[in-house]
């Protein structure tokens, strides 16, 4: 079985890890302050590209991957605000 993603077939495995980032988004988002980290574990790069994808939709988080070799991982941050010029 294969799911749409980001203009992109998904496996159904890849579906459920993007069900389950978009969780720990969610989460993050409503309980966390502006000065904090969402760190994810140590991924491969499809799947790092995965949160990259989710957290592009969104104006307000961004994405960054630290680390090298098996340990680069994905860290999420709420986005600078930016005041009018």
């Amino acid at each position: 079985m294969v799911f749409h993603f980001d203009g992109r077939y998904r496996s159904a495995l890849e579906y459920k890890f993007l069900e389950q980032v978009e969780e720990d988004l969610t989460q993050f988002w409503s309980i966390c302050r502006d000065n904090s980290v969402l760190v994810f574990p140590p991924l491969s790069a499809c799947y790092r590209f995965l949160i990259h994808q989710l957290v592009g939709q969104s104006s307000k988080l961004q994405s960054v991957s630290l680390g090298q070799g098996r340990d680069r991982r994905t860290v999420v941050y709420f986005a600078p605000k930016r005041y009018g010029n």
